[in-house]
């Protein structure tokens, strides 16, 4: 398990955070590096799940993440069995749009939210998501939803990574599988 940042709001750049019992500081860059193990073609360790990947421990966890969704949602929500089939991500968890108080802020379409929990180190983010027309934009995630969301999965021991973060670059040493296209959402968090 890794520590989990204190405080993780980056404003579109790479940016310094205090982790608890860690004397200097860390940045996500390289929390997310640090994280990165080297893939050997034709296999999935180190590639889709780290080597040592307890399959066991991390369903438990997801199966946690979604019964405290689903008490803070007031709805039963589940991600199902994990991990997802060639993919870094272990599974993700759907909370519907009448569920949320997310929405686009020109239109007022209501938004979902997808939280995805990734087979690294205990990373999790979370997205709005629609089944209606597309926005050109993502809409600013709800105060109410973003607190309820981060409070379901830092109780259940994962990290919140801001989307943001995510979107950077990748540049870790997959990128013989990945190319220079990459982010650091497709390594962790999509599949493969």
């Amino acid at each position: 398990m890794i520590a989990r940042p204190a405080s993780n709001r980056v404003a579109g750049r790479w940016q310094s955070v205090r982790v608890p019992g860690v004397a200097a500081k860390t940045d996500w860059a390289a929390l997310l590096r640090g994280l990165d193990e080297p893939g050997v073609l034709g296999q999935e360790a180190g590639v889709c799940y780290p080597r040592g990947f307890d399959r066991a421990a991390q369903q438990a966890r997801f199966d946690r993440l979604g019964a405290l969704l689903s008490d803070a949602y007031g709805q039963p929500l589940s991600g199902g069995q994990g991990p997802y089939p060639e993919a870094s991500f272990f599974g993700w968890i759907h909370i519907p749009p009448e569920a949320t108080l997310t929405r686009a802020k020109r239109t007022r379409i209501p938004f979902g939210l997808t939280v995805i929990a990734s087979n690294f180190g205990d990373l999790a983010t979370y997205v709005p998501s629609s089944s209606g027309p597309v926005e050109p934009t993502w809409p600013k995630v709800h105060p109410d939803d973003q607190s309820r969301v981060e409070g379901a999965l830092m109780a259940s021991d994962y990290v919140v990574v801001p989307h943001e973060v995510l979107q950077k670059p990748y540049d870790g040493p997959n990128e013989w599988l990945f190319g220079t296209t990459e982010t650091w959402f497709g390594r962790f968090f999509s599949v493969l």
